[in-house]
């Protein structure tokens, strides 16, 4: 209980290798305690994978952050042969006393209590009850009849912090929703009165590409609200509006429409959620911020440098954006199988769906545009924000040309 409680449980992996900064007298004190507590299997070759020079040696203040992985591995091989050699063994070990010298253990065991270094004063008696419940769960006394029987004490760790980051990204995905509801009308009454609106609007898709490095890169959910204003565009109506455009299209009867707005919407609503859940995890310490995770969330930021170019340069920004796309998919699908494979190391059971929740509202958006190709927009639509993001394209066009005119 000493060692767990002075445990760092601060790790890091450097060139694949994990490095887990322990003191000297953390690793004495397990060495020690490991000798005492392996005795009572009655097996001398229990003892040499703790006395082997991998293991002992690095119990030096220069190499005791190697300790666990030397530690890890020699154990590791001993079950192994272990197993493979002596089959009825296996499972079956037991700790009986019988013939070992039980009071000499006691003995030893006391012995490392009082030499050493490691203090253990200040801790009460009700956190000596946490510790020794996080270890023996099954084996500490409740007094009241309620304790422990609520729902969420039924989920072991790892069920928690899917409790936790679902309900966390839950609420990050209603707020944004929200401000389109409640804040975007506003802003598109604003937009269609003010001449220099457009460029609030261009403004607020350049910031997504700022917003969002900072929300994937603190690691801390103080970069939560930069992730709300990215994604969500400060209150712009982007999502909503596509259903509204949806339903004014039903009434003309325009299919393509329809179904295009429907992609678009859908796809905005995966793309955000997949997002906040990554990030929200990330915040939350429970996903690692990896080489293969990086390589997928930064080019979806690159994507959105360009966004203004669309207004400017409609046939560039295409091109730029499909070249983007093919690269993004291509380092999606690369890297995939470290998502499935290794979603209990560095992510949760959920992290292969939140990427598939990406690719597809991706597809969304392809499958979308192409149809917008074959579908002839109205002057009807363009009164919504949808039909906004049109209007203003037209509009800084107007823009251009009249500057130009002047100039000549």
């Amino acid at each position: 209980m000493v060692l767990n409680f002075n445990v760092n449980d601060l790790f890091s992996f450097e060139d694949s290798t994990v490095k887990w900064p322990l003191t000297k007298e953390w690793v004495d004190l397990y060495i020690s305690w490991n000798l005492a507590y392996v005795g009572r299997f009655q097996r001398i070759n229990t003892y040499h994978t703790l006395l082997i020079p991998s293991v002992v040696c690095s119990e030096s203040s220069e190499k005791s952050e190697d300790f666990i992985l030397a530690r890890s591995i020699s154990l590791g091989l001993n079950l192994l042969v272990r197993f493979a050699t002596n089959k009825e063994a296996t499972y079956t070990w037991s700790a009986q006393t019988n013939d070992v010298p039980v009071k000499l253990m006691q003995f030893q065991g006391q012995t490392n209590i009082d030499s050493t270094s490691l203090s253990a004063s200040d801790i009460s008696d009700r956190r000596w009850e946490e510790i020794f419940g996080s270890l023996l769960p099954e084996r500490t006394q409740t007094e009241w009849k309620l304790t422990n029987t609520a729902p969420l004490s039924y989920f072991d760790d790892a069920g928690f912090n899917c409790y936790v980051s679902f309900t966390v990204s839950f609420t990050m995905i209603l707020t944004g929703l929200g401000m389109e509801i409640h804040i975007g009308p506003e802003i598109v009454n604003y937009l269609k009165q003010d001449r220099n609106g457009l460029w609030f609007w261009i403004l607020a898709q350049f910031l997504f590409a700022f917003f969002s490095t900072v929300a994937i890169l603190s690691l801390s959910p103080f970069g939560l609200p930069f992730l709300v204003l990215g994604l969500w565009k400060f209150g712009f109506p982007e999502t909503i509006a596509y259903l509204r455009d949806a339903l004014d299209a039903s009434d003309k009867k325009h299919y393509k429409r329809i179904i295009a707005d429907a992609f678009n919407s859908l796809g905005l609503v995966l793309h955000h959620s997949s997002s906040v859940y990554v990030v929200v995890n990330l915040s939350l310490g429970f996903f690692t911020l990896t080489r293969d995770l990086s390589s997928v969330l930064l080019i979806l930021v690159i994507q959105h440098w360009f966004v203004p170019m669309k207004y400017f340069n409609a046939t560039m920004f295409t091109v730029i954006e499909l070249l983007l796309e093919i690269w993004w998919q291509w380092e999606f699908f690369s890297n995939f199988e470290h998502f499935v494979r290794d979603r209990d190391i560095y992510y949760d059971a959920f992290a292969p769906a939140a990427a598939a929740c990406m690719l597809f509202s991706h597809w969304l958006f392809l499958a979308a545009a192409a149809l917008e190709l074959l579908e002839s927009r109205r002057e009807s639509q363009e009164q919504y924000f949808v039909g906004l993001d049109a209007y203003l394209v037209r509009k800084a066009n107007k823009k251009l040309r009249r500057i130009s005119s002047t100039t000549k």
